[in-house]
């Protein structure tokens, strides 16, 4: 009984010894699998397109090298396929001169001092950036608060990156959206009568979620708009030029919108025949006064002091840089020049004891005038003598007074009613035209 315990004891001890062994010597010939593989930016160098850098987590059984393969599928062979080895422990790797815009699958396998390399980890995707340039970005039809958008394919690319940002808005630089898109066309919620600029970059995303983006030589940039405002309150502001009334010029206040490519009106005559259609660029059109007031400055030579006028306006955008999209247009006003050819005489030449007549050419499409004087200062209070229909007026007192020695400022008012409302004519000369009264002596 003595010799069976003893040699069970012997045997057991030599079993647990075999075990504790034969477990040393597994670990020490077999590394851990590796884990954990993601691609990462390199670091040092400005969106590389044919490089690819990756991580991983270090690989029990302490390694001294990393076998690295790589193929552009997961079978790992053909043209594509090449391997390589990392120079140190550490679980990381840089893969140089691969081709741009692709997926490529990596195994990377732990090795040991004595080049025993461990199992491989699972095929993991990495991705290049693509180097083809976005082309044909076009806006679609503009709407009043939403911008869509498309561009062509770029080889290599399975996602785009969107940058926008709104004029007018601080800082002016591009927020992306927070997904990429993943077609070649895109609609944004956006601001009423707004542009905003947009960029797109080709990208390509990996399974894993990684996102290879090309440079800025790839993007394309383009300013899109929403509907343009249209124009609303649109009044007669002066005529002619800084010296001449009779200038064919016209500035009309509104709501001027900057946020539009130009203007485009038209002008009736006072029989509401068509006398022009014309478009013109913003900075053609639009003029600031000394108070940084913005006008609608028209030239045009149909622009005459002999009729009222009627004029409408609306804007317009570019769209895709090139074509005049329009917006509404505005309620039509009419308008007239100051009356040409004034006058101002004494009834009985020599004297002004039986008054004075002031005269004025024919303002087509007027129903009367009024006529206004000041005695003594251009600028200052003018009163209202009265109506007419015909183109002149006679007065031998102002505001009850008699006429009396000294200058008098006059300027005269045609008017035009259409239904419930009354047009002027432009009152801006007033104060151009006078006449002066001298003393007159008697010899006995």
């Amino acid at each position: 009984m003595k010799n069976i315990v003893k040699f069970s004891k012997v045997w057991m001890l030599t079993l647990l010894c075999a075990l504790f062994l034969g477990v040393g010597i597994k670990a020490e010939a077999a590394p851990g699998t590796v884990s954990g593989l993601k691609q990462v930016d390199l670091k040092g160098s400005s969106s590389p397109t044919n490089t690819v850098a990756l991580e991983w987590n270090p690989a029990i059984g302490s390694p001294t090298k990393y076998q690295v393969e790589y193929c552009e599928n997961t079978t790992f062979s053909g043209s594509t396929y090449d391997k390589g080895y990392t120079p140190s422990a550490n679980p990381s790797v840089v893969i140089p001169e691969l081709a741009a815009g692709k997926s490529y699958y990596v195994r990377v396998a732990a090795m040991d001092s004595a080049g025993t390399t461990g199992t491989p980890s699972a095929p993991f995707e990495v991705v290049t950036a693509p180097v083809g340039k976005v082309t044909n970005l076009k806006q679609g039809k503009l709407v009043s608060n939403k911008i869509t958008f498309s561009w062509k394919a770029v080889d290599g690319a399975n996602c785009y990156d969107i940058g926008t940002y709104k004029y007018g808005t601080t800082p002016t630089e591009y927020k992306f959206a927070s997904k990429p898109a993943t077609k070649t066309s895109y609609s944004m919620k956006a601001s009423k009568y707004s542009c905003y600029a947009i960029c797109v970059y080709p990208m390509r995303k990996s399974a894993s979620g990684y996102i290879a983006s090309g440079n800025t030589s790839t993007k394309a940039e383009l300013d899109m708009f929403t509907t343009p405002k249209k124009v609303k309150n649109l009044k007669l502001y002066d005529t002619g030029s800084n010296s001449s009334p009779t200038a064919a010029i016209a500035a009309f206040s509104g709501n001027i919108s900057t946020i539009v490519d130009g203007y485009e009106y038209e002008i009736y005559g006072s029989n509401n025949k068509k006398l022009v259609k014309k478009a013109a660029k913003y900075s053609d059109i639009i003029a600031k006064t000394t108070s940084g007031k913005l006008l609608f400055n028209i030239k045009n030579n149909k622009i005459k002091n002999n009729q009222f006028m009627k004029i409408r306006i609306r804007p317009y955008v570019l769209v895709n840089g090139k074509t005049k999209t329009y917006g509404s247009w505005s309620d039509s006003i009419w308008f007239a020049k100051y009356p040409t050819k004034l006058k101002a005489k004494f009834v009985t030449p020599g004297t002004s004891r039986d008054g004075v007549i002031i005269s004025w050419s024919k303002v087509a499409g007027a129903k009367d005038y009024t006529v206004y004087v000041s005695r003594g200062n251009r600028y200052g209070k003018y009163t209202k003598l009265g109506n007419t229909s015909a183109t002149k007026y006679s007065f031998n007192s102002v505001g009850g007074s008699e006429l009396t020695n000294g200058t008098y400022y006059y300027y005269v008012v045609a008017n035009k009613k259409v239904g419930k409302k009354t047009y002027k004519s432009d009152t801006s000369w007033k104060g151009f035209n006078g006449f002066t009264i001298k003393t007159e002596y008697s010899w006995y």
